[in-house]
């Protein structure tokens, strides 16, 4: 289970979510919604407070890193502060550095974050959070907001002809793991081992049994 709540600061501009509990499969639906939500409604500015997070799963982290990409898509900017020393070597393992903002404090996630305004022109006298500017570079296609069986569009059916499974039989996993494309850079959901079609591109790919993924 996820509790989760937010406050407003820097006259509404800035989100501050506390979240509690595990981020897996089946709190991470929620956790996304609760982000749409606020996005909905022109905040494109939060901070994750992880101090009371549990853990992270693979879908968990699937997760953020799509969070990220859609608060980026929108001129916006997101942290997560107060990680576990356990979730923050993981992160940085995996290179979330490069990606997302990662600070030690929530003071020092908001100092970063008021700076971010301040290089935006967003000054404290404004009224209301403005919208910043959609980026007009081209973004790879991102799945429609009522695909509910997932947040994450699913792969396309099996076609890797040079590297598909050896027997034939695929394996369910245990979690679903989210897979970035390497071309267009979208994020695709695969629920079993198997050769796969970016639904984005068309790119083709295959996750082997162990969920190791080869482009």
């Amino acid at each position: 289970m996820l509790f989760i709540h937010h406050t407003e600061i820097s006259g509404g501009k800035i989100v501050l979510i506390d979240v509690k509990g595990g981020l897996d499969s089946g709190t991470s639906p929620d956790f996304e919604g609760y982000i749409d939500r606020l996005m909905e409604r022109g905040k494109f500015f939060i901070i994750i407070d992880a101090q009371n997070l549990a853990y992270v799963s693979s879908e968990g982290i699937g997760v953020m890193l799509y969070i990220q990409k859609k608060i980026s898509a929108e001129n916006g900017f997101f942290i997560a502060c107060c990680l576990s020393q356990e979730i923050m070597t993981l992160f940085r393992l995996l290179g979330f550095e490069r990606v997302m903002t990662l600070t030690f404090t929530r003071d020092e996630a908001v100092q970063t974050m008021e700076k971010q305004l301040e290089m935006r022109g967003l000054h404290e006298s404004d009224a209301q959070a403005k919208k910043p500017v959609k980026k007009t570079a081209p973004e790879a296609p991102r799945p429609a907001a009522a695909d509910q069986d997932a947040v994450h569009r699913e792969a396309e059916s099996p076609a890797h002809p040079a590297t598909g499974e050896t027997d034939g039989e695929e394996v369910e996993f245990d979690n679903p793991i989210i897979v970035e494309c390497t071309e267009c850079k979208g994020l695709v959901r695969v629920k079993r081992s198997g050769g796969y079609q970016c639904p984005y591109c068309t790119t083709l790919f295959t996750v082997e049994r162990d969920q190791t993924v080869i482009f």
